[in-house]
């Protein structure tokens, strides 16, 4: 069979060819009827994503009303909800042109299934954080959005970001301008400041998640959803930054390399995690695995750690989150590979009771693995820390053979580093 006759074969195929064709041609897409399947499920996640991630915005913003010094900050700190409400909607109503009841995911959603920004998750502790929190993060939110307004495919999406770049650009300079006034004010206040840079510098540049060689050739890219690759972003973001931070007098990780011509960062591990107790950084370099499966552990502020009044004692125990579970997973190691868990595809399912009892069914890539042991007591230490848990229980799926396409591309890449070729 030619090439020709295995495409026309499978219509769906030939329609995302076709598709692609045109979008690598320049042409941008209007028509929903035009969607394939495949484009479709891109726009879809990336929408969602973007949505939630613009409300979970707000509970943040809130969280900083209390230690506003003044009316005026009051007022920053309302607009700055007005607008991510805004763009929440802005956003939702395109969502919604995708047959999902916007009504029902923001009202009705279990809020454990909410993608959030771990940072998102801290209580703001002083105004100064807040202002801080722009001038970094609205920043770096801003070259997702940006790349998106410049270069999508599907051009409502171009027309939905036009009101959200032109916002998010005022509110990082309206964090960047009170960032210098605090930091010039006094020495109290400027110390406010850099201890505040401290925290959340480290979060820009972790905002946009795992390097480019970690991450494969996504969709996004190859169907010109985004132009911008991860590395690509984060490399704008920290030339913007360190700009910023150069010309306020802060104190940041980063430097312009004279030798390298490029802006590079300086005395900060990469990545690294932080330690949701202290609301710091644990300022020591980790693998990527242990980082992602923190962040998504997420801070204190996390819906699995805000308990309900059944929770508090009120009436009958909080059933426990399957996703916070599923989160503590993602910590677990293969030890041979640095590879977590659910990424080597040896999670099966996770049963949950309204006793707290967590069942977890298990394979093994052999029957006679020496960190058998080690990995299962690994398991029950990491889920039993989950808000609720009162028992964990391990079994080994012995009717579910694990092979080789079990394992996540990511973490395929990760495991050729350690010498294993799978």
């Amino acid at each position: 069979m030619t090439t020709t006759e295995a495409v026309t074969s499978d219509p769906n195929q030939a329609a995302e060819e076709a598709l692609l064709a045109r979008i690598n041609a320049g042409e941008l897409i209007e028509d929903m009827n035009d969607l394939t399947p495949r484009y479709r499920a891109i726009l879809e996640r990336t929408l969602e994503i973007a949505a939630q991630s613009e409300v979970t915005v707000l509970t943040w913003a809130y969280t900083g009303f209390a230690v506003a010094p003044d009316i005026g900050a009051k007022v920053a700190l309302c607009g700055t909800i007005q607008d991510e409400v805004g763009h929440a909607h802005q956003q939702g109503m395109l969502y919604e042109r995708f047959g999902v009841d916007m009504q029902k995911l923001a009202f009705e959603e279990d809020p454990n299934n909410y993608w959030s920004l771990p940072i998102m998750e801290f209580p703001i502790r002083n105004y100064a954080e807040f202002v801080v929190a722009q001038a970094f993060l609205d920043r770096a939110g801003r070259f997702t959005t940006w790349d998106l307004e410049l270069h999508c495919s599907f051009a409502p999406y171009r027309r939905t970001l036009k009101k959200v770049n032109f916002e998010e650009a005022f509110h990082f300079r309206h964090g960047a301008l009170w960032t210098k006034y605090y930091f010039d004010q006094n020495e109290e206040t400027k110390k406010l400041v850099q201890d505040a840079v401290n925290w959340i510098f480290p979060w820009g540049y972790h905002w946009y998640g795992r390097p480019d060689h970690l991450k494969g050739h996504p969709d996004q890219l190859t169907y010109k959803v985004r132009k911008w690759t991860n590395d690509t972003m984060r490399a704008k973001w920290l030339k913007s930054a360190t700009d910023f931070a150069d010309r306020t007098g802060l104190d940041v990780p980063a430097k312009f390399d004279e030798e390298k011509q490029d802006y590079v960062i300086d005395g900060m591990p990469y990545p690294m995690t932080f330690d949701a107790d202290k609301a710091d950084w644990e300022w020591k370099e980790t693998t990527w695995d242990r980082a992602i499966g923190n962040f998504k552990k997420g801070g204190p502020h996390a819906p699995r750690l805000l308990r309900t009044p059944a929770a508090r004692g009120v009436g009958k125990q909080a059933v426990v989150s399957e996703t916070a579970v599923r989160a503590a997973l993602d910590t677990v190691m293969d030890p041979h590979m640095n590879v977590s868990l659910p990424d080597m595809g040896m999670v099966r399912r996770v049963d949950i009771d309204a006793d707290g009892l967590v069942d977890v069914g298990l394979v093994f890539p052999c029957v006679g693995c020496p960190a058998w042991d080690l990995i299962q007591a690994e398991l029950k230490q990491a889920v039993g820390a989950v808000d609720g848990v009162k028992k964990v229980k391990v079994k080994i799926e012995w009717h579910h053979e694990w092979n080789r396409n079990d394992i996540t591309p990511d973490a395929r890449i990760i495991a050729k580093e350690h010498g294993y070729c799978i």
